[in-house]
C-alpha cells in the first residue's frame, strides 16, 4: 500500500504538537508495517521552512 502524507502530519511529529504528536507518529509508524510513505516536492520546501 502507498500513502500521500501531508506535511502538517510530518511537522506534527517533528515539532511534537501536543494535540497531534501520537497520531501522528502512528500514521508514520506505518511505514514499518510494510506501507510505502510519501511527500509531494512542495511538502518538502514547506517542512524545511
Amino acid at each position: 500500500m502507498k500513502l500521500l502524507i501531508d506535511a502538517n502530519v510530518v511537522l506534527d511529529v517533528l515539532l511534537e504538537r501536543p494535540d497531534f504528536f501520537i497520531s501522528g507518529t502512528q500514521i508514520l509508524g506505518l511505514s514499518q508495517g510494510g506501507v510505502e510513505l510519501f511527500v509531494s516536492a512542495s511538502s518538502i520546501t514547506d517542512i524545511y521552512f
